[in-house]
């Protein structure tokens, strides 16, 4: 999109009202993180308050990194009839499921950031904003296992793609050697 689309928060502060400005939907605007919340962010666009989902953020649901008094450029994805405006970050990038058939297949060997530790296994970035999950019954642990009497948060893993399942948009991994990889730790 380009450069002059871009609605910036002091022009809409400096508008007599917001309304002038005429908001839509596509539109793309910068403004101020208010502050973060467990589900959402609220963002100032001059004295417009928005939020922006945490779901909103990126395309692989990090944890948001985004503090109060960051800028942003985000874009307009809804109005509400009350006024209310929804925005976006990761809608200003491309949707990395586009093209994950072409990136990745079953069997392929990939090496991954372990994000986060779940009840149920872990949650691993293997790379162009996909996430994707190492089910701890894939790697031989009982259900009641510690990960964190074997991994940090961050530790890299090479790990193999079991599933890719397009409709629920996940990917599933499998780890035959994540004990060698990963002893457990003193």
């Amino acid at each position: 999109m380009q450069q002059d689309n871009i609605i910036n928060g002091q022009a809409i502060a400096q508008s007599e009202k917001f309304d002038n400005v005429e908001l839509q939907v596509g539109h793309i605007v910068k403004g101020v993180v208010k502050s973060c919340h467990k589900n959402f962010i609220i963002v100032l666009l001059g004295t417009q308050v928005c939020y922006l989902p945490v779901s909103e953020v990126s395309w692989n649901h990090k944890k948001t990194q985004l503090k109060e008094n960051d800028d942003i450029e985000a874009v307009v994805v809804k109005i509400q009839d009350d006024g209310s405006v929804m925005l976006s970050i990761k809608r200003l990038q491309d949707d990395p499921w586009k093209n994950v058939q072409e990136n990745l297949y079953v069997g392929q060997k990939v090496k991954g950031t372990i994000q986060h530790v779940l009840q149920f296994g872990l949650a691993i970035d293997i790379g162009n904003s996909i996430t994707a999950l190492l089910h701890k019954k894939t790697i031989g642990f009982e259900k009641d296992t510690n990960f964190f009497d074997y991994i940090l948060l961050g530790n890299m893993l090479e790990v193999e793609i079991a599933e890719i399942d397009m409709v629920s948009r996940k990917v599933y991994l499998k780890c035959d050697n994540f004990l060698e990889q990963y002893p457990k730790r003193n």
